[in-house]
């Protein structure tokens, strides 16, 4: 019985934020329509969002990469997206118009409703079409204390959240490894959902890939779990996986560079259930450090970026995460996304641990805005 009553809130949730967004558009609108006409235009908007919500999740359940059926989705994400924009900054123009109005007895000129139309139309054009294909690339210097001078300038690559399958080919994350062996890092790590199709040829294409670069990175490739991998077939990813030089770790860690101290990679599993993340946390941290020598200059490989706090308590002077995407929509440098997460994006210190939440390198649904995908650079410092 659980079941079908997570998918009736689940749906009564989308359904309920589809009419209010398709009623929030109609208001909007309202400055060109009669108000005869709103209830059309909401009921119309509305079976709009519905459509392209349905149409997303096909998309993604299917998992195949098809350019030409997959022009509809992405247009119509386009428009979603603008209406988004057009219902907020709409909203916002009213507001400040209604405001000018009263105080001061000013009227908006009726030309900046069009301006507002079609400067929404092609932003949600841009979020679909264009930022999605650039990379942007970010590079930091991690200090870490008592590092061995032979490890001074050791720079990690960090790739997350490719999500390939529908919207992401395997094509797109060859250009991210081209990418990323111009900098000449020293090893890359893959913070999870790498992996998004039901397809096994799309699974095996990607681990042979990765093989054929895995001596462009001289101290290996590194790979965690993510959300997504358990969505689809974790037995079919490792069969891809283990014929590829990939070092996946789960709940463990292992030796990257002697030294005095030595540098560690530990990395956890993904907790399958994200509500859970903070109870499983202590205890996947513990595994994945138990053979972690005292004293080891220590990196955690984490999909959730829930795992700093505990990465943190057990040495680890730097953690890498993804999973929150950014928000995808971003402003300055900030998520415009709800608080769901306690760390979005960026770099978080606590009494000298780092994490970074990466705004990942591909997309689950085919939209940014403010939030390119990103490559990840970090040069560890002797401090």
């Amino acid at each position: 019985m659980q079941k079908p009553e997570v998918w009736v809130r689940v749906a009564g949730t989308i359904s309920l934020t589809m009419l209010i967004l398709a009623g929030w558009t109609a208001a909007v609108f309202c400055i060109w329509l009669p108000v005869a006409a709103w209830t059309e235009a909401a009921w119309g908007a509305a079976g709009f969002d519905i459509a392209s919500v349905l149409l997303l999740l096909l998309a993604q359940r299917s998992g195949r990469h098809i350019p030409a059926g997959l022009f509809l989705v992405r247009l119509m994400a386009a428009v979603f997206v603008w209406q988004l924009l057009f219902d907020v900054l709409g909203s916002l123009f009213g507001l400040v118009s209604w405001a000018c109005l009263q105080l001061m007895g000013w009227s908006a000129p009726s030309a900046a409703g069009l301006v507002l139309l079609g400067g929404t139309a092609l932003l949600g054009l841009y979020s679909v079409f264009i930022e999605p294909r650039l990379l942007d690339r970010n590079h930091l210097t991690i200090p870490v204390p008592g590092l061995d001078e032979n490890l001074d300038g050791f720079t990690i690559a960090q790739l997350s959240d490719v999500h390939l399958g529908a919207f992401v080919p395997v094509s797109a994350l060859q250009r991210l490894l081209d990418a990323a062996v111009q900098e000449k890092p020293d090893v890359l790590v893959i913070t999870g959902d790498l992996f998004d199709s039901p397809e096994p040829a799309v699974n095996d294409t990607a681990a042979r890939l990765l093989d054929r670069y895995a001596e462009r990175f001289p101290d290996g490739i590194y790979y965690v779990w993510g959300n997504h991998e358990y969505y689809r077939d974790t037995k079919a990813i490792q069969q891809s996986l283990a014929v590829a030089r990939i070092h996946e770790l789960r709940n463990s860690s292992r030796l990257v560079r002697a030294g005095e101290p030595p540098l560690y990679f530990a990395g956890v599993d993904y907790p399958v259930t994200q509500g859970v993340t903070r109870v499983k946390a202590p205890r996947f941290v513990r595994a994945a450090c138990e053979a972690v020598p005292a004293g080891a200059a220590l990196i955690m490989l984490a999909h959730h970026p829930d795992f700093f706090d505990d990465a943190a308590k057990a040495g680890a002077v730097l953690t890498l995460s993804g999973h929150t995407h950014g928000g995808q929509m971003g402003l300055f440098g900030h998520a415009l996304m709800p608080p769901l997460f306690r760390y979005w994006r960026g770099l978080h210190e606590q009494a000298g641990h780092y994490c970074y939440v990466h705004k990942g390198s591909g997309g689950r649904f085919p939209y940014r805005l403010g939030c390119m995908p990103e490559i990840a650079y970090f040069t560890l410092r002797r401090k």
